[in-house]
């Protein structure tokens, strides 16, 4: 075989080898090209709900081209990553991860990351949170039952105080605790306070127990009301056992301590002029 035969047929083969490396590399660059990534451009990301919270807190977020699939894709809070719960092409849903400090939510597809986000992590709230007081008002030594969280298994050093003043729960537990009004309570807010956190404060009406007068028998004659018939109760304090040991000058004070205990009557001997 000549020369110029052999060097024609070894172009031609070179030719052959070239197209075939051609025709297979061609699909495994249109393979590549969609591995792990949108196929509808970079990920974009349009909002994040909520916008801050605690470790934990489920964060869903809103956007465009994440892919059907999370893949290998990867959602960030500042730079840790989180371990989505859901991934969709417009919505991912994950925990905000242990170690996350606030600063952009980013996700990143094939390789290409989103624009950021800002997410505020929070720290947990361990403070005592109350939701509602049953009753809302009363007289002093009412039983006022306090609902909420965080109030401890067992009070220890934890206090409730009726505006400012200082209650003896007769109960405890970390939702529900149970008190009667102090003496010397006023209207105003009643506050738990936990380890030295104080809670929120819930609005307890203190109530004098006034009736309007005269009061008489109801037509049964089986209890007492008062004028607007207001069924009225009458509660005695057998003074004369212990005020002939009181001077005179005390007596006022006597009074506005039977009155401020709920006494609507008081019994009182005395041998003064």
């Amino acid at each position: 075989m000549s020369a110029i035969k052999m060097e024609n047929l070894r172009g031609t083969v070179r030719h052959a080898v070239l197209s075939i490396l051609v025709i297979a590399l061609v699909p495994m660059a249109v393979g590549c090209k969609g591995y792990g990534r949108s196929t509808g451009g970079a990920p974009s990301i349009s909002s994040v709900s909520p916008t801050s919270g605690p470790v934990g807190t489920s964060v869903t977020i809103h956007g465009a081209n994440f892919g059907a699939a999370q893949g290998y894709n990867t959602v960030k809070f500042n730079g840790t990553a989180a371990i989505p719960t859901s991934w969709g092409a417009t919505n991912i849903v994950a925990p905000v991860p242990t170690g996350a400090t606030t600063g952009d939510v980013v996700v990143t597809v094939g390789g290409v990351a989103s624009n950021g986000m800002t997410f505020t992590v929070t720290t947990a709230s361990t403070a005592p949170s109350i939701t509602s007081l049953n009753p809302t008002s009363g007289v002093v030594s009412t039983s006022v039952t306090i609902t909420g969280t965080n109030f401890g298994s067992t009070q220890g050093t934890s206090t409730v105080k009726f505006n400012g003043t200082a209650a003896t729960p007769t109960s405890w537990s970390a939702t529900s605790i149970v008190a009667p009004v102090p003496t010397g309570a006023a209207t105003g807010n009643v506050v738990v306070t936990v380890g030295g956190a104080a809670s929120n404060g819930v609005t307890f009406t203190v109530t004098t127990g006034t009736v309007s007068l005269p009061i008489k028998a109801t037509a049964n004659n089986r209890y007492l009301v008062d004028q607007n018939n207001v069924p009225w109760l009458m509660v005695l304090d057998a003074g004369h056992h212990i005020t002939c040991a009181l001077a005179q000058s005390n007596w006022n004070a006597y009074f506005a301590d039977g009155h401020a205990k709920g006494y609507t009557e008081i019994n009182c001997f005395s041998t003064y002029a």
